[in-house]
């Protein structure tokens, strides 16, 4: 290969490299013309959300359940779960406050925990050995009830 052939050769080459370069630096401004406009998502799609705080520990995940339904956490600086959304065991709108240490103590269902049916809602405190304190709930007949945990350890109703 002589001198002429190899620098036209080079001339060639570099006017790939132009091109490359020229189409990289046309999508560089065209990505930081999209950044400038502000431009806002109408819809963000995902299967899990996780926020973080500033040490990298996530303290909000939104997901969808083994059932397929939506459920929320927040949890502590520490990674302990204080506050959940979801559905119970049967399906219905749930929600649960934890202690600091990621122990249930309050719970609020649309319905009966362990009902398919519609029977109205309930209200439960849980003492610390994480057993109903106190039941505030719907009877299926009706009327509400107070329930309250009593010395034999059974659940009494407040009359």
């Amino acid at each position: 290969m002589n001198l002429e052939e190899r620098v036209r050769r080079l001339e060639r080459e570099r006017g790939g490299y132009r091109v490359g370069l020229g189409a990289l630096a046309l999508a560089l401004l065209t990505a930081l013309g999209l950044g400038a406009t502000g431009a806002v998502q109408d819809d963000l799609r995902v299967r899990r959300l996780e926020v973080v705080n500033s040490q990298g520990t996530v303290v909000f995940s939104a997901e969808a359940d083994k059932n397929g339904d939506g459920e929320w956490l927040v949890y502590s600086h520490a990674g302990k779960a204080l506050a959940q959304g979801g559905t119970n065991e049967a399906g219905h709108g749930a929600l649960h406050v934890m202690s600091k240490d990621g122990v249930r103590r309050v719970f609020v269902t649309g319905t009966d925990r362990d009902s398919q049916e519609d029977r109205g809602g309930e209200v439960g405190i849980l003492n610390v050995a994480g057993r109903p304190a106190v039941l505030l709930a719907s009877d299926p007949a009706g009327p509400g009830q107070v329930l309250v945990l009593g010395p034999a350890g059974k659940m009494q109703p407040i009359h």
